[in-house]
């Protein structure tokens, strides 16, 4: 058990004690304490020398000041440490063991820290002890909600109800659970705001309509729900309202938690769009200009660095993320924007005769470039749309430019001749 007591502040008792999980706040308020800093707190302490010992009768008049008590309690051991401030500005407390009567100088920082153990040592990271043992994930806006689920085999899901009430699967991509996972576990309070808010408060920090809810399932059945409100009116720097089921207590979280848990189940789909079996084999690719027809192969002789990348990345083809588009001719981005599929990606692939597979064409569509790291792609047969890897961009790039028609250059000018 620690206790502060802080007779300068109305009295106030801070009390934290050991449970088995590690150390909590119970009083004034019940609350999780970071374990790692209490300890480091208490190493600091027992490590901590004083300074200029003299008997307790030789400053009997500053020690009527007394102003803090730090005690410390074990099975078998309890003691207590009274501190007085000697002027504004010393840089040293007196300090006082209790039991005996001598007094030492204590430095003036390693005191006021005690003042303020109430929010230096509560825990911040709010779901740290659930991030690693959820097996359901349900991320929640209104009537719309997306869930990550874990099956039996350790494979994950997204799952999600599509506008005609149907339940829709995809497989998740595992890249993405281990960044919400990440996401959970590091999250942080910038500050609390209350811990004992009222109806009111809840509705002001937009608590009791929020912008997401993230629900933690266990596979034992217990659930832990974290909401998140509207934004904070702080001037320095932009924050969300938030709170859990664990607690009442309302605190602050910076905004990219909120952007790294979007409702689209596409964003966290499995990245590929197609896959071969290893037994397989791309005998040609080409790019071929949809308008023209004009068409580059991808030449082992050539270039062969060119065609061996493209064919590994179409022996699995995998997308930087999903659209939540249906694949269509011309691509419709939204009711008044279309791109057209400007190129086709066209291979053959022919398989292992034990497979008794028959040979197959690919055939995916490309738009234009239209960043830096933005270019679509398409695929007819599964319907899916995504945008292309940077690497892959890069590699079509300079290919998708040789395709417009030469202008040519003008024909030189004849210069006369002169007549001997």
């Amino acid at each position: 058990m620690i206790q502060i007591q802080d007779r300068s502040a109305s009295n106030i008792r801070v009390r934290m004690e050991r449970k088995a999980d590690g150390w909590r706040f119970v009083s004034p308020i019940e609350a999780e304490a970071d374990t790692d800093r209490v300890r480091a707190m208490l190493a600091d302490w027992q490590t901590l020398e004083g300074r200029e010992f003299k008997r307790a009768s030789a400053d009997s008049g500053d020690w009527d000041r007394e102003e803090l008590l730090l005690t410390v309690e074990g099975l078998n051991t309890r003691e207590t440490l009274s501190f007085a401030p000697r002027d504004e500005e010393s840089a040293f407390y007196l300090a006082r063991m209790e039991g005996y009567d001598t007094v030492f100088e204590v430095e003036r920082g390693n005191v006021e820290e005690l003042r303020n153990v109430q929010a230096a040592l509560r825990e911040k990271r709010i779901l740290h002890k659930h991030a690693e043992e959820w097996t359901s994930l349900e991320i929640r806006h209104g009537d719309l909600s997306t869930t990550l689920q874990q099956l039996e085999g350790g494979a994950w899901q997204v799952l999600n109800t599509d506008s005609e009430g149907e339940l829709q699967t995809r497989p998740a991509d595992l890249e993405m659970i281990g960044k919400v996972r990440i996401l959970m576990r590091d999250m942080e309070a910038v500050r609390f705001v209350s811990d004992a808010p009222s109806e009111t408060d809840i509705v002001r920090f937009g608590l009791d309509a929020p912008q997401r809810i993230v629900i933690l399932r266990k596979a034992d059945g217990t659930t832990v729900e974290f909401s998140i409100g509207n934004i904070s009116r702080d001037e320095r720097e932009t924050l969300l309202y938030g709170t859990t089921s664990q607690q009442a207590s309302v605190f602050l979280v910076r905004p990219h938690v909120l952007s790294r848990l979007p409702l689209d189940p596409m964003y966290y789909r499995e990245r590929v769009i197609r896959a071969l079996p290893d037994s397989a084999q791309i005998e040609s690719v080409h790019l071929e200009d949809t308008e023209t027809g004009q068409q580059h192969i991808f030449e082992q002789s050539s270039d062969e660095v060119a065609a061996t990348t493209i064919r590994s990345y179409l022996k699995t083809v995998q997308v930087d993320r999903f659209l939540s588009k249906t694949f269509s001719n011309p691509l419709q981005l939204d009711r008044n924007t279309t791109l057209p599929w400007t190129f086709k990606l066209v291979a053959d692939a022919v398989f292992d005769e034990a497979t008794q597979e028959k040979p197959e064409q690919i055939v995916l569509y490309l738009t234009d470039r239209l960043g830096g790291t933005t270019q679509y792609i398409g695929d007819p047969a599964s319907g899916l749309v995504g945008i292309l890897p940077r690497d892959i961009i890069e590699l079509l790039d300079p290919l998708m430019a040789e395709f417009p028609e030469d202008p040519g250059l003008p024909n030189p000018v004849e210069a006369p001749v002169d007549n001997p």
